[in-house]
């Protein structure tokens, strides 16, 4: 029963981190677009907060497989509950700028810190897929529901008042991890055996699966998030629906997100983890070339629905996979890499999606990053097939997977 409790806190802890997050930063940005009236200043509120987890996330990665998770998941949620709460006071621009930066980095020792935690309680019976459905599944919730109460929060009291509940739930994070009977000790190692943040590279490449699939995941998420900037104008320039249409294209993503991560990834066979993250990127890209084709808003709500549940099992897919071809003792760096690229991508993305918007308008930015996805989706299969055969093979007492020599990488 202890494993079964231990994932329902973690779960729990990620929705929550979520949703805190995202309302947090939601009402940052209504305040710095208040108190600046630039969109610069709101965009380099977002920039300095992603881009922060984006580069300490390796080292943050490495540093939870030095030490003990559980006890890095409570410091990290202490420390962020005190920027969240020193945010809430902070005047100018600068200031939070520099605290929201602090709060990314915070964020890239907690986030690999869940995953390792997930990984050691879904090796007591969970099952990767399961474990990771559920935690995804939070996560989307968390998502949904964050900004909704980050905007009534200002709508009702204050900013602080937003910040101040975004502290808290780094409290409740910190008090769950604290409960946590399950233990992911870190290994410090010596010389080459110590875990180090650049071997979080050659942890998602040296295995041709997770090359391949990793590869395909990143590049098709510069192509898919080029159409973030395109959907507000989309649901009016091409669907002619006010902000209630964007409202409902968004909301039919984020239901198939929760469907696809909790009833159709669960599903997916533990060989063809690899398969399913593709073949859901396919999917992903497919569901927003079709709405754009289309473009009547009934036949878009189910097509951004069947994108989005795409998008949720690729994510579950994907995980698992990270949790099943990497030795438990190199988890934090594994996914700490995979979330910078993830990071870097969508950085990425959003400027080029701003660029073609006005280059090319907003449906045909949303045709452009469809046919994209599910042309990389489409073409990483192929060069997936050969590997077939692989994913059925043992993949902790595989050699790729586990020796040092060949990882960089210290297997306890």
């Amino acid at each position: 029963m202890k494993p079964r409790r231990d994932l329902t806190i973690l779960v729990a802890a990620v929705g929550v981190s979520a949703g805190g997050d995202i309302g947090a930063i939601a009402a940052l940005a209504v305040h710095v677009q208040q108190s600046t009236h630039s969109g610069l200043a709101v965009a380099s509120l977002f920039l300095a907060n992603w881009l922060a987890l984006a580069v300490a996330a390796p080292f943050g990665g490495a540093i939870v497989d030095r030490a003990d998770a559980r006890n890095l998941l409570i410091a990290a949620s202490a420390s962020q509950a005190v920027v969240a709460a020193a945010l809430a006071s902070t005047p100018g621009l600068p200031g939070v700028l520099a605290l929201s930066v602090v709060l990314g980095a915070g964020a890239a020792i907690a986030v690999p810190a869940e995953f390792a935690l997930v990984g050691a309680v879904a090796a007591q019976g969970a099952g990767a897929k399961r474990a990771n459905a559920r935690v995804e599944t939070a996560r989307n919730v968390g998502y949904l529901v964050g900004p909704l109460a980050g905007a009534g929060l200002v709508a009702l009291w204050s900013v602080g008042a937003a910040l101040a509940f975004d502290a808290g739930t780094f409290v409740a994070i910190g008090l769950g991890a604290a409960m946590l009977t399950t233990r992911r000790p870190g290994s410090a190692g010596s010389g080459r055996e110590r875990p180090r943040a650049r071997d979080g590279i050659g942890l998602l490449t040296r295995d041709p699966i997770l090359r391949i699939t990793t590869a395909v995941l990143v590049g098709s998420l510069v192509a898919m998030s080029m159409s973030i900037s395109a959907d507000a104008f989309f649901v009016r320039q091409t669907l002619h629906t006010g902000p209630i249409g964007l409202g409902l294209l968004l909301s039919a993503w984020m239901v198939g997100m929760v469907l696809g991560s909790l009833v159709a990834a669960p599903r997916v066979a533990g060989g063809a983890l690899a398969i399913a993250a593709l073949l859901g990127t396919v999917v992903q890209g497919t569901g927003k070339l079709g709405a754009a084709a289309i473009a009547v808003l009934p036949v878009a709500l189910v097509l951004y629905a069947v994108g989005g549940a795409g998008h949720g099992v690729k994510n579950v897919a994907a995980r698992a996979l990270i949790h099943d071809r990497v030795a438990p003792a190199a988890h934090g760096r594994a996914f700490a890499t995979y979330a910078a690229l993830r990071n870097c991508a969508e950085l990425t993305a959003l400027a080029i999606g701003g660029i073609m918007v006005d280059t090319i308008g907003a449906r045909g930015t949303l045709l452009v990053a469809g046919a994209a996805t599910a042309a990389i989706g489409l073409l990483g299969f192929a060069v997936l097939s050969p590997f077939t055969v692989a994913l059925h093979r043992p993949t902790r007492t595989d050699p790729v997977a586990v020796d040092p020599e060949r990882q960089g990488a210290p297997v306890t």
